[in-house]
């Protein structure tokens, strides 16, 4: 394994994540019982999944500090939107937006302490 992608190992984590998010809602939908999400609730799944999408893939290309910023707001959108939006009574969006959330703010602030771009104590 190169040196860029055992380095990136988490940006690769994020693409991921970005990814089922924006198809997700196809997938989730058809387990929930009635089947219909909110429009805003779909589209705050494709929007922000996008966005770490392509925020994942410009740090793949060169690392910049920004990108760890942004993809740790991202995250913590997500893991708020079901009690912002109001799809908390959907389980499996819910979860859906917790766990990738976390995640992505996760793996996003380890990459900014690890680059020095977070104040450490």
């Amino acid at each position: 394994m190169s040196d860029l992608s055992t380095r990136n190992w988490h940006s690769w984590i994020v693409v991921a994540l970005g990814g089922w998010l924006v198809v997700s809602p196809l997938v989730l939908q058809q387990m929930t019982p009635g089947g219909a999400w909110a429009p805003l609730t779909i589209w705050s799944f494709v929007i922000t999944g996008a966005l770490a999408l392509l925020v994942a893939v410009a740090a793949l290309a060169e690392r910049a500090e920004w990108q760890g910023w942004l993809g740790l707001a991202l995250g913590a959108w997500l893991t708020v939107s079901p009690w912002v939006i109001g799809f908390a009574d959907t389980p499996f969006a819910q979860t859906n937006a917790v766990i990738c959330g976390a995640g992505i703010a996760f793996l996003s602030g380890w990459a900014l302490w690890r680059k020095g771009g977070a104040s450490r104590p």
